[in-house]
């Protein structure tokens, strides 16, 4: 058997009430998905930032443009390892992970094919991290006197 259920006019006002804070939460819900989805300012790191439009690089990519709402700085976000690159993104990390097991720029010139060794030593210089840099006191004996020189190692 089916039961009908007989809805009185105040218990539609209440449907349409929760309906509609329903509704509100779901707006904001999708505001705040869209802000966690905009990258951060790089001057406020704030995630205030809003779409402004795009632009071409010269490879005809398009590339979406940001303004920071609350320091309004203006940016376009692009991923440093693909940008203005000549070279294959898969190449560039092979090259920083032989790197860090020690091999010298000409094997790993030889195992990628078609790089230079110049060109592998400026993808190291552009993404590897920063090496920390410790001061060597090291003391020399002259004939006629003695004194110590600084040297700065990067480690």
């Amino acid at each position: 058997m089916k039961t009908i259920k007989i809805i009185t006019p105040t218990d539609l006002n209440k449907v349409k009430k929760d309906v509609n804070e329903l509704k509100k939460i779901i707006k904001n819900l999708q505001r705040d998905i869209v802000k966690f989805q905009n990258p951060k300012c790089p001057n406020c790191e704030s995630r205030e930032v809003i779409k402004v439009g795009k632009r071409y690089n010269k490879t005809n990519r398009i590339v979406q443009k940001y303004r920071c709402q609350s320091c309004n700085y203006k940016f376009s976000q692009y991923n440093l390892l693909d940008y203005r690159m000549r070279n294959k993104r898969v190449n560039i990390e092979r090259a920083l992970e032989l790197r860090k097991q020690g091999k010298t720029l000409a094997q790993i010139s030889k195992d990628i094919g078609g790089v230079t060794r110049q060109t592998i030593h400026k993808w190291l210089q552009k993404f590897q991290p920063p090496t920390e840099e410790k001061i060597a006191i090291v003391e020399i004996n002259n004939q006629y006197r003695k004194y110590e020189r600084k040297f700065k190692i990067k480690v």
